[in-house]
This record gives structure tokens, C-alpha cells and sequence, in this order.
């Protein structure tokens, strides 16, 4: 039996907080049962996606955050 509660780790790309509070609620409202539900994004990230520039920029930061979930 495994007694280590599941974590779903969701990223937001973008440093849009209001993007991110949206995030949380929708997973909110989902509510998977038995898991730990994290929204985040990454440290330093270009408040919105738009430009390859932006996806080069923060590459490098969301596989850290994968690596390491």
C-alpha cells in the first residue's frame, strides 16, 4: 500500500499572476481526489508567451522544475 500522496504539478509558462490564479481555481474546482494539487511558474519568466525568444527563455527553467518535482 502506498501511503505517499500523489502530486500533480501544473506550470504556468508565463509570470501572468492572474493567468495563474486562474489556473488554480479551475484545478481547484476539479478536485482530483488523492492528489496534491501545485500550480507555479517558473522564477523570472516574460509575463506573457508570445515570441520564440520567450519559449528560449524560460527552456531551461521548466526543466529544472520538471527534473525536480
Amino acid at each position: 500500500m502506498n501511503l505517499t500522496p500523489r502530486r500533480m504539478l501544473v506550470i504556468n509558462l508565463n509570470s501572468n499572476h492572474a493567468v495563474n490564479r486562474k489556473i488554480r481555481e479551475v484545478v481547484s474546482a476539479v478536485g482530483v481526489a488523492g492528489y496534491h494539487v501545485e500550480a507555479t511558474q517558473p522564477a523570472g519568466a516574460p509575463h506573457a508567451i508570445v515570441t520564440p525568444e520567450n519559449r528560449r527563455a524560460v527552456k531551461d527553467d521548466n526543466i529544472a522544475m520538471i527534473a525536480n518535482a
